[in-house]
C-alpha cells in the first residue's frame, strides 16, 4: 500500500538483501511503475493475487498457493491484508509495518463479538477435522446472508488481530492517542518498535534526477505554468476528508488550510498565489464549494489522482508543502514527500505528545489554525529564504530518522 513496501524493497536490495515484494491488488497509482522513472524492478515484484483469487476463504488449495509463495524467506514483513492470509495459512510475520487501516480498522470488526467468537471455535475444531469452512457454509445454507457476511468480516479481523499479536515485531510510531488506544485494544505495547516507514526512494527522487523524466508528465505541465504565473504555490495532495470523513484518524481538515489561504489572498491581493490540490477524497466537491463561497476558484488548481513519479515531480515547482490540520501526525506519506523535496512545511502539529520520540522535530511553518495559516504565508513573503533554509533542515531530519535509522533497524534484525 501507498508504494511503502516497494520502497523498502529497493532500500533493502540496495544494502545486498535479496528482499522480494508481493503485490495483493492494489490500486493503480500505487503499482511500482507509479513509483519510478524505469522499469527496473519486474524480477524482484511479483503479483500474489491472494485477494483476486478469492483466498479469503479456507479452500485448501488457497492455503496451499499462499505457503508456496512464501516458501523459500528466511523473513517475512507484511502489511494491509497480508497477516489475514498469512495467519490463515499458518505462517508468522517477523515484522509488521502498518499503513494506516490496516491497524485501525481491520483488527476491529465485531472484535470480541462472543456469538461470532464461539462459531469460530466450532469452525476451528471441524477445520481441524475436514479442512474445510463450517459455519459459513451452513449460515448461507439456512439464507442467513447479511449473518454469514457479518462473520467474514469477523473471521478477517480475528486472524489480522491474531497475526498482528504474534508479530515478533510491530515498526510503527504511535503518533496520537488514537494510535495508543488501539494498541492498548490489541495489547501489543511489548511489540512496538517507534520505527518509521522508509517510504521515499531517493536515489530517483531528487532535482537533478527528476528533471530528466518530466516530459511526458501531464500534471508536472499543468503545475510549472501555474509556477510561471505566481509569486507563491502551495501545494496540498492529501486526501480531502473533513466533513464526510469516514472516521477520526482520516480527518485532514483541509478547510483549515483553504481558510487560512482565502484571508491571506484577499489580505494581499498584489500578491499572486496558487494553492494547488488534488481531486481525491470524499470531500473534493464540498472544498470546491467552500473555495467557490470564499471567491479563491482562481487561485486554485486542480490535479487529478496522481502517481507518486507525478507528484514528486510537480514539489520540485512548489514553494510551500500543507500536509494535515484535522489531527498532530510526525509521520506519513504526504509529510515525507515534502521533506524529500526539501520544502517547508505547514501542519497542525503538538509538540508535546513527541517528547522523548526524537532527539529533535524538523521544523514546521506554524499553521495550528486558520490566522496561524495566513500569518505564515504572509511570512514566507518577508523571509523566503528563512524558509527555504527550514525545508533543507527538514530534509536533513528526514534523511537521518526516515531513510537511515529505520533501515538499520531492519538490517540489524535481517542480520540477526
Amino acid at each position: 500500500m501507498n508504494n511503502n513496501f516497494f520502497t523498502i524493497g529497493r532500500y533493502l536490495r540496495d544494502r545486498g538483501v535479496d528482499a522480494h515484494v508481493f503485490l495483493l491488488g492494489e490500486h493503480e497509482h500505487f503499482q511500482p511503475d507509479a513509483d519510478t522513472y524505469t522499469h527496473n524492478f519486474e524480477h524482484f515484484v511479483h503479483e500474489a493475487n491472494w485477494i483476486k483469487a478469492g483466498f479469503f476463504s479456507v479452500d485448501p488449495l488457497a492455503i496451499k498457493k499462499i505457503q508456496q509463495d512464501m516458501a523459500g524467506f528466511d523473513l517475512i514483513i507484511a502489511c494491509g491484508f497480508a497477516p489475514f492470509f498469512l495467519h490463515r495459512a499458518g505462517l508468522k510475520l517477523d515484522i509488521f509495518v502498518p499503513y494506516g487501516s490496516d491497524f485501525y480498522e481491520v483488527p476491529f470488526y465485531f472484535y470480541n463479538n462472543r456469538l461470532f467468537s464461539l462459531l469460530n471455535k466450532l469452525d476451528v475444531f471441524y477445520r481441524n477435522l475436514s479442512g474445510k469452512d463450517f459455519v459459513m457454509k451452513t449460515l448461507r445454507k439456512l439464507g442467513l446472508a447479511k449473518m454469514a457476511g457479518d462473520y467474514r468480516s469477523f473471521k478477517l479481523s480475528y486472524h489480522q488481530a491474531a497475526a498482528i499479536k504474534e508479530a515478533k515485531h510491530i515498526f510503527c510510531i504511535c503518533q496520537n492517542d488514537h494510535w495508543e488506544y488501539l494498541v492498548d485494544r490489541l495489547g501489543t505495547h511489548h511489540l512496538m518498535r517507534p520505527v518509521t516507514l522508509p517510504v521515499v526512494y531517493l536515489p530517483e527522487y531528487n532535482q537533478k534526477y527528476i528533471e530528466n523524466h518530466t516530459d511526458s508528465l501531464t500534471s508536472y505541465q499543468l503545475v510549472r505554468a501555474v509556477r510561471e504565473q505566481n509569486d507563491l504555490v502551495v501545494f496540498h495532495h492529501s486526501r480531502h476528508a473533513w466533513k464526510n470523513s469516514p472516521n477520526d484518524l482520516t480527518q485532514k481538515r483541509n478547510d483549515i488550510l483553504i481558510r487560512g489561504f482565502a484571508d491571506f489572498v484577499h489580505a494581499n491581493p498584489a500578491t499572486k498565489a496558487c494553492l494547488v490540490t488534488a481531486a481525491y477524497g470524499p470531500d473534493v466537491q464540498t472544498s470546491k464549494d467552500l473555495i467557490e463561497e470564499l471567491g479563491i476558484t482562481e487561485h486554485v488548481l486542480w490535479l487529478p489522482v496522481m502517481q507518486r513519479k507525478e507528484i514528486m515531480a510537480c514539489l520540485t515547482l512548489a514553494d510551500i508543502g500543507a500536509v494535515d490540520f484535522g489531527l498532530s501526525w510526525v509521520t506519513g506519506g504526504v509529510l515525507f514527500e515534502f521533506m524529500a523535496m526539501q520544502l517547508p512545511i505547514m501542519q497542525l502539529r503538538h509538540d508535546e505528545m513527541y517528547e522523548g520520540l526524537y532527539d529533535d522535530l524538523y521544523p514546521i511553518m506554524k499553521s495550528n489554525n486558520e490566522a496561524e495559516i495566513k500569518d505564515s504565508l504572509d511570512e514566507y513573503l518577508k523571509r523566503p529564504d528563512y524558509y527555504k533554509n527550514m525545508g533543507l533542515l527538514s530534509h536533513e531530519w528526514f534523511v537521518r530518522h526516515v531513510i537511515n535509522e529505520p533501515l538499520e533497524n531492519y538490517m540489524r534484525i535481517i542480520e540477526s
